[in-house]
């Protein structure tokens, strides 16, 4: 009879689900939270603090308000859902953010939120939470607080003018999206990468590793280049000056040759060479290129400075100082004598052509040309034409070829003393092989029927030829088998 009367008592019956139900739903969450720490799941921390705080302040407040009989509007338990409320506020806040951003893929529209706007939601939903503290659990009057605020916002405000044009000009700068992170801009002549955007700041951070911070309100009241936008694709104009004595045709079509075989130079848009002007020591030429991303600028415009310069060796190009220059006929011939004497030099020291008498290299190296090119950069490109036999005085090259599919293969290396181009004695006039050089490479480009006139009396040299392309021959057959 005694228990059936506590059965009727509230505060018993309340005792006993406390004391069945705290422990169950306890032991339930922890399975549940082991179970998320081995899925490595982003929810894990929401349910954590709903372990931790949420649960034990929801049983401390019925205990104490059904079993104890304490009254809820008494200061412990106005306390104690003040709590519960807070934790709720931030269970929530960190549900929404596992639930739609954590583990997001890159090109979602989650990862593309701007970190300003999640700031102010998530400052958006504490006020909210706070407000309903305030009204549920200690009855604040919320009309007269709105008018306290807006007086009080009023003096905040125009204190704080300065932070808050930074706020609203992030915002406006977030709704218009003219840039994300990742993205190149140029802001009063200071070029980096976005690395993240604030509710007062973007941070750019420079190719030398500088962070720099630039105010919103000075991006929403100013002019900015954004090299990322509308697509990643960059255009970059590149001016040398050559001088006069220059025929511009040739300069042109070295300079889109150059354009043509530097790596990193797109094919489409196709690269743009144009004459500007005529200065007072040279002539001025454009070449504007394109690349995949802003990123690859500074490798590839430093890759066509030094392509340019091997240009010049190679064509007899001249980059003029920007001064007035006496030139005389006796500089051009003593350039070619030099050439020939360097050539001459050359050839003595490679063993194949040590033994040949010295009238016989002269009269070779007349229609000769010595080249030279730079670490990467072709000498002979695979279905190009040839220019006649190819001689390295100097340097190591790779050769390579590409098959029906595409797919490269390396065939070998060569070093000073190789010859290469040698199947334009055979009549083919383009090439089979790729030949870029690994370092400087120094070259003798013979004309090939004076090398011819030379095979039929030195009959030595036929065979070293005969010897390179039958290796040359095997090894493409072994990279295709």
């Amino acid at each position: 009879m005694t228990f059936e009367l506590l059965l009727g008592e509230n505060w018993f019956r309340w005792a006993a689900g406390l004391s069945l139900g705290f422990p169950l739903i306890m032991l339930g969450l922890t399975e549940v939270v082991e179970r998320l720490k081995r899925l490595n799941s982003p929810l894990l921390n929401s349910v954590q603090i709903v372990r931790q705080w949420v649960v034990p302040l929801a049983a401390a407040i019925l205990l104490f308000n059904q079993v104890m009989a304490i009254d809820v509007n008494s200061i412990p338990l106005k306390l104690l859902r003040t709590m519960i409320w807070l934790a709720i506020v931030i269970v929530a806040l960190a549900a929404i953010d596992a639930v739609i951003f954590e583990e997001a893929p890159e090109d979602s529209w989650q990862a593309k939120v701007p970190s300003i706007l999640i700031d102010l939601s998530r400052t958006v939903l504490v006020i909210v939470g706070l407000a309903i503290i305030l009204a549920q659990v200690w009855g604040a009057d919320l009309g007269g607080l709105l008018t306290a605020l807006g007086v009080g916002s009023l003096v905040i405000g125009l204190a704080l003018q300065d932070s808050m044009g930074n706020l609203f000009s992030g915002i406006a700068l977030l709704f218009e999206s003219p840039f994300a992170v990742g993205d190149w801009i140029e802001i009063n002549d200071q070029v980096g990468r976005v690395v993240a955007i604030t509710w007062r700041s973007v941070h750019l951070r420079t190719r030398q590793r500088q962070l720099i911070i630039v105010p919103n309100s000075v991006l929403a009241q100013g002019s900015f280049s954004n090299y990322s936008r509308p697509n990643k694709i960059h255009g970059e104009d590149f001016f040398i000056g050559f001088s006069y004595d220059d025929p511009p045709n040739k300069v042109l079509g070295i300079l889109d040759e150059i354009a043509q075989t530097t790596d990193g130079i797109l094919k489409s848009p196709r690269p743009i060479v144009q004459t500007i002007s005529y200065d007072d020591s040279s002539i001025s030429y454009m070449l504007r290129f394109f690349i995949h991303d802003y990123t690859d600028m500074p490798r590839v415009r430093a890759a066509v400075s030094s392509r340019i310069w091997y240009a010049t060796q190679r064509y007899g190009l001249t980059i003029p100082f920007p001064i007035q220059t006496e030139y005389q006929v006796t500089e051009t011939v003593s350039r070619a004598d030099q050439e020939v004497q360097a050539m001459l030099r050359g050839l003595r020291a490679v063993p194949s052509f040590s033994t040949i008498p010295q009238t016989t290299l002269e009269t070779l190296t007349q229609d000769a040309q010595l080249h030279e090119y730079g670490h990467d950069e072709a000498a002979l490109i695979q279905g190009a034409p040839i220019a006649g036999i190819y001689l390295i005085l100097q340097g190591h090259a790779n050769v390579t070829f590409r098959d029906n599919v595409g797919q490269n293969h390396d065939v070998g290396e060569l070093t000073a003393g190789d010859i290469f181009g040698e199947k334009i004695l055979l009549g083919q006039m383009s090439s089979d092989l790729t030949i870029k050089a690994s370092e400087d490479l120094k070259v003798i480009i013979f004309d090939a029927v004076s090398f011819q006139s030379l095979i039929d009396r030195i009959p030595s040299l036929a065979t070293i030829i005969s010897e390179t392309m039958e290796s040359r021959r095997r090894t493409m057959q072994h990279q295709l088998n």
